[in-house]
């Protein structure tokens, strides 16, 4: 018995995942912040939000208490890399947002090694590096379109506090 469409989908998605996953763990560079992954991920949560974001919303995109999530983030204060402000819109409030340092220990963990990636782009012509292109911005919009307007987040990382 043959597989479904939605089986070799799956299959197939799954695959991609784990080359893209593996072209990050190969095109990685030394790290300059020693951080967690949960720490990294509370960066690229703040870092990639459309919109403040307060502890309950760190707590839900990490799936952890908002006790844990608010430790995380009061750690991650202390060491310079996140600010927490009063909301203009209501001060009893409080959002979070990079600091410039926070900014720089996100991309010490998220960016991969230029030269690398260029070696190994190096394989592909021209028109094939635009094409990948293409087809992974058409994969990234088809991903973030399938969240909910909530949990989107902005392809590029927002200008930190102080900038």
């Amino acid at each position: 018995m043959g597989m479904s469409g939605t089986d070799r989908q799956a299959d197939e998605a799954a695959a991609l995942g784990e080359a893209l996953s593996y072209l990050n763990f190969a095109a990685r560079r030394p790290y300059a912040f020693d951080l967690s992954h949960r720490a990294v991920r509370v960066l690229q949560f703040v870092g990639r939000s459309i919109r403040p974001l307060r502890i309950d919303d760190v707590a839900k995109l990490l799936d952890c208490a908002a006790s844990t999530a608010s430790e995380l983030v009061k750690r991650l204060e202390k060491r310079g890399l996140l600010v927490r402000r009063r909301a203009v819109t209501d001060e009893r409030v409080v959002e979070i947002d990079l600091t410039e340092a926070g900014h720089a220990a996100l991309l010490d963990h998220t960016a991969v090694d230029s030269e690398a990636l260029r070696l190994g782009l190096a394989r592909l012509s021209a028109a094939e590096r635009r094409s990948l292109q293409r087809l992974l911005e058409r994969v990234t919009d088809g991903v973030v379109e399938s969240r909910p307007t909530e949990d989107r987040f902005r392809p590029s990382m927002k200008i930190p506090a102080g900038k």
